[in-house]
């Protein structure tokens, strides 16, 4: 009976470990990296010596500069 018992807990511990090894990510990033992936996969090849397309310029901001940027006071007042 103890036999069977260690196997049964050795296939727990094994099917366990397996799971949570291949299970998939879950951030944000995993996801945009997930996708850029899929993008490159289907991305015409480059020419052989061509220089690498150029990245696109990111977006300006919103007004007010990012979630880091002081906020200022609209409330007229002695400076």
């Amino acid at each position: 009976m103890a036999y069977l018992a260690l196997a049964a807990v050795l296939i727990v511990v094994g099917v366990t470990f397996v799971l949570l090894r291949n299970r998939r990510p879950t951030s944000m990033n995993s996801s945009i990296e997930e996708f850029e992936k899929g993008l490159r996969a289907i991305a015409p090849e480059p020419e052989p010596g061509a220089a690498p397309p150029p990245r696109p310029a990111r977006r300006p901001g919103p007004p007010g500069g990012g979630p880091d940027t002081p906020r200022r006071d609209p409330r007229p007042g002695p400076s």
